[in-house]
């Protein structure tokens, strides 16, 4: 999953998975979150319908708040948490990693199936 601020996209797992133990410290003392409740709020943030629920509660704001500043470390940007969050919340997103699914195909209406008479007329029964 990648977060997007302000049109730069930043690598959300890895950026936690690769988080230094410095970094872990500083986010547990600044923010009183840890690794686990990190995790645990991406997994809970992919549940709500709407985004706005799932700002509307104050440990929410904050593991999103150290997901960005993580993300933001992890690029090499040297910011403080509130220097990471300084963006506005319509220029932060989100960009799912797996597939978009195709869409099924509609039936080229120039091909006649094979079991079927050019006609139109159904098959005789044998």
């Amino acid at each position: 999953m990648k977060l997007i601020i302000s049109g730069k996209k930043y690598e959300l797992d890895e950026s936690m998975q690769k988080a230094s133990l410095n970094d872990l410290y500083v986010l547990k003392v600044r923010s009183g979150m840890g690794i686990k409740s990190l995790k645990d709020n991406l997994i809970k943030m992919q549940t709500y319908e709407d985004p706005l629920d799932f700002l509307d509660e104050a440990d929410n704001l904050m593991a999103l708040q150290a997901m960005i500043w993580l993300c933001r470390r992890f690029a090499g940007e040297n910011l403080t948490i509130e220097q990471a969050n300084s963006c506005p919340l319509n220029e932060i997103g989100f960009e799912s990693d797996e597939p978009e699914p195709e869409a099924e195909a509609a039936p080229d209406p120039k091909v006649t199936p094979p079991d079927s008479d050019p006609a139109g007329e159904p098959p005789a029964p044998q």
